[in-house]
């Protein structure tokens, strides 16, 4: 219905494709940043037949993954209850929205779905390999999204295996563990081999919670404490005397007040600069959770209102609750008035500065010394790649009558939260030969919970970060429904007697 577009972090899956077969990188940070699930993806299937390949790709992935969690819940509840939960998911403008994207929101989409089908068949029939199946999936979501680290968890749902001693539940989760640890290892030791870090991803600690703290909700200050006196050091030592930096008349003050999401990518590059690449952000971390220390209920009042926008807002309306809960400091908007810019700006987009420093190449560990003539054809390379795809913008004057459709449905399931509570009634499943599925349905429930309520501690309210973990959260509800109804027709029943039964 849409047309296939950029997505979020669009450019950084294309300069991943493009360094990932050279020798040396350009950009040593964000081959450890990312991992390569989504820009192999797109950009293999890019390269091979273009923008026409790649939707093709999403397309037959997208049927694959929705054909499998069919599957399973139609064994596990029956046609009515599967049916229901691809109606669901086909009106849930969000989800279908991320199949439409070059982003990592659709292949974590297709792993969440897989990677229910195969709980839900683990729960069913339990065995090592079975569970084992679980772990590949779990660390197919890793290559997706580094974030997804956290639904590995889930191997925490063999202890809810009906029927079973817990020494089997045990060995059953351990199978699932085991296989993520193979092949995260593997991962891990590529990365040590190639790039000199053993590690599934850098970064996390850079981001944890120093995105929200710093482009949020703007806690973060010199005066914190010890770890951030000596961020606010080294940011008036290395990035304010910047020619780009001068130009803005950017201080300290407006530097920490900006909530700019490319002062932000600088400090990530200062900090490897200032403090060294062994320091893996930790000063960065400490200054964050310094702000964090100083401002707790701010800090958890931001938090909460962002679990409240992704659950209970329409897309639609999230701008402007956005800009209402988050406003333009007076100070941002006196200096982007100074400098003939619109005085109000997206939180978390560009604010003062126009883009990142050019001189943020210069960070990294020194295992590589990339040419200028290099980074320029890496940059070449990408833009080449990018143009043969609109921006978000574009591809709504492309789909006016798609665009009004998806307006109208973004509306109406505002009241999505009201679905989510209901998975708790998975716990009232009587039926023995369900109990099973009911509880897998739980766990999924549980962990989409988890992953989510972790990953919004230190980022914004984006959608597309709750949108592909849709399907556990339709899936529980649907079937914590169905136990409560057969629940209450039970105790019906029962209220009538045996005569009247």
């Amino acid at each position: 219905m849409f047309p296939l577009q950029q997505g979020r972090d669009f450019h950084t899956y294309l300069s991943y494709f493009t360094q990932f077969f050279r020798e040396a990188p350009a950009d040593h940070q964000l081959m450890l940043f990312r991992t390569p699930g989504a820009p192999l993806f797109f950009g293999l299937l890019d390269r091979l037949g273009g923008p026409a390949l790649v939707d093709a790709g999403l397309n037959l992935l997208y049927a694959a993954s929705l054909a499998a969690l069919f599957a399973a819940a139609r064994r596990a509840w029956g046609t009515l209850l599967a049916s229901c939960l691809l109606g669901l998911l086909a009106l849930l403008p969000s989800y279908n929205w991320a199949w439409h994207t070059v982003a990592t929101e659709s292949l974590t989409a297709a792993g969440t779905a897989f990677f229910a089908a195969a709980l839900l068949g683990a729960f069913a029939r339990p065995g090592p390999w079975r569970w084992a199946v679980c772990g590949a999936w779990a660390f197919a979501l890793v290559m997706a999204r580094p974030s997804n680290q956290l639904a590995v968890a889930a191997c925490l749902a063999c202890l809810a295996v009906p029927g079973l001693p817990a020494r089997r539940r045990l060995a059953l989760g351990a199978s699932m563990l085991a296989a993520y640890c193979v092949l995260a290892g593997a991962w891990m030791a590529h990365n040590g081999l190639r790039y000199g870090e053993f590690t599934v991803s850098r970064g996390g600690a850079g981001l944890m919670p120093g995105h929200r703290v710093f482009l949020w909700d703007r806690l973060m200050a010199p005066g914190n404490g010890p770890a951030s006196a000596r961020l606010a050091e080294a940011v008036a030592a290395d990035l304010l005397p910047r020619p780009e930096y001068r130009a803005k008349g950017v201080d300290l003050e407006l530097f920490f007040a900006a909530g700019d999401e490319n002062m932000f990518a600088d400090l990530l590059a200062l900090s490897d600069r200032a403090f060294g690449w062994e320091s893996n952000f930790s000063t960065l971390q400490k200054a964050a959770l310094e702000g964090v220390a100083a401002r707790p209920l701010d800090y958890l009042a931001g938090v909460r209102d962002t679990l409240r926008l992704v659950f209970s807002v329409s897309e639609v309306e999230a701008h402007e609750r956005i800009k209402a809960r988050w406003p333009t400091p007076e100070i941002v908007k006196a200096r982007r008035a100074a400098l003939g810019l619109p005085v109000e700006a997206p939180l978390g987009f560009t604010r003062i500065m126009d883009q990142s420093s050019a001189y943020w190449l210069e960070s990294g560990s020194g295992r590589f010394a990339p040419t200028p003539e290099e980074r320029r054809a890496v940059r070449e390379e990408t833009a080449a790649m990018a143009a043969r795809y609109p921006d978000f913008m574009e591809a709504m004057r492309l789909g006016p009558w798609p665009t009004r459709v998806w307006h109208t449905l973004a509306a109406a399931w505002s009241w999505f939260f009201a679905l989510v509570p209901l998975g708790l009634g998975c716990l009232a499943e009587r039926d023995p030969g369900r109990r099973g599925s009911a509880r897998a349905a739980l766990a999924l429930w549980a962990a989409g919970l988890w992953v989510l309520g972790v990953t919004y501690l230190g980022v914004d309210a984006v959608f597309q970060l709750r949108s592909p973990f849709d399907p556990w959260f339709l899936l529980a509800a649907l079937a914590g429904a169905r136990a409560l109804a057969g629940r209450v027709r039970g105790s019906a029943a029962s209220a009538a007697g045996p005569g009247r039964a």
